[in-house]
């Protein structure tokens, strides 16, 4: 298998380069704490729509923070996604910032995975991909993506912060043709299993074998490919 870059859809770039980015990405994988503290990054993305809800909503986000913190360590990662969400939000369109936050919590899960020299580990890349005589060109860019080059394998994963959002067409492309290539197929949300679920049905989208859910209730099961 292997697999090409076609293009990239960099319109959000500016915000993926941002430093807070980072910022919340790290402290949400804290070594220590990284499952409550992804479950709460995304109970942000997910409940905090905009810059108001941030101070307005009850709880707001800081509040939030300190009725989730269990220990004391915790306080630090916390505060540093609360200012960097709120950072965010002041600086650039709060919906583009939570897609590209839910994107780059997904990529960093993927890091420890695809960290060769030949890998690939990249966000919002249109590729072609190739076995044999067979070859398939997606008609959109992949929201996140990685590949292992020493063995042939990787994933896809379509990010949507609400599950709601995701399109059955696009879906069933990556379970239709591009999964037998080998590629596992991922959909990742901020929306909790039971909800992403019910809205997965009413969809009528249905996953299959070699393709999972991803949600703050089982974030652990990424990477896909194992190691």
């Amino acid at each position: 298998m292997k697999v090409e870059a076609l293009d990239s859809a960099d319109g959000d770039q500016e915000v993926f380069e941002d430093p807070l980015v980072a910022q919340v990405v790290d402290a949400a994988h804290h070594a220590q704490h990284q499952r409550p503290m992804i479950a709460f990054a995304t109970q942000a993305l997910r409940d905090y729509k905009d810059l108001d809800s941030l101070s307005q909503r009850k709880p707001n986000l800081r509040k939030l923070a300190s009725k989730v913190q269990k220990r004391k360590s915790e306080s630090g990662p916390l505060s540093l996604i609360c200012a960097g969400i709120e950072g965010l939000y002041k600086k650039y369109e709060p919906g583009t910032v939570r897609g590209v936050l839910l994107e780059a919590l997904v990529e960093r899960s993927l890091k420890s995975r695809y960290g060769g020299a030949k890998d690939i580990l990249t966000n919002n890349m249109k590729f072609r991909v190739k076995e044999g005589d067979k070859t398939h060109e997606t008609s959109t860019s992949i929201d996140v993506i990685g590949v292992c080059a020493t063995s042939d394998a990787g994933e896809c994963i379509d990010c949507k912060v609400r599950s709601r959002s995701f399109k059955s067409s696009w879906v069933d492309e990556l379970l239709d043709e591009v999964s037998p290539f080998g590629l596992r197929i991922g959909l990742a949300t901020a929306d909790s299993a039971q909800v992403a679920r019910s809205r997965l049905k009413d969809k009528k989208i249905t996953l299959r074998k070699g393709s999972v859910l991803v949600t703050p209730d089982n974030w652990t099961a990424l990477p896909l490919l194992p190691g």
